[in-house]
């Protein structure tokens, strides 16, 4: 099975789409993680989408991490930049 990881912050998001549209049509077999910052959840490209091609093919991983994530907010997911410890959990 192949693997990839793909990094990318705001807008850089477009072309990362394209190869996760494409790993997803294809069903490609594998482990594909996609690490993406953004600074908040408003900023996140392509959310519905995002969540679309993980339901649906499992050997995708979506993980976005906000930069300005508010103490009080419902996010739950990772915080901050990237780091040598994030990439390491993932």
């Amino acid at each position: 099975p192949q693997k990839a990881v793909f990094i990318a912050g705001g807008t850089g998001i477009a072309p990362i789409m394209s190869m996760l549209r494409s790993i997803s049509e294809k069903k490609e077999n594998g482990e594909f993680t996609f690490l993406y910052s953004v600074k908040d959840q408003g900023h996140i490209i392509y959310k519905k989408e995002l969540d679309e091609i993980m339901k649906h093919n499992h050997s995708i991983k979506v993980i976005v991490t906000l930069t300005q994530a508010v103490e009080d907010s419902t996010w739950n997911g990772e915080k901050g930049r990237f780091s040598k410890d994030m990439f390491g959990r993932h």
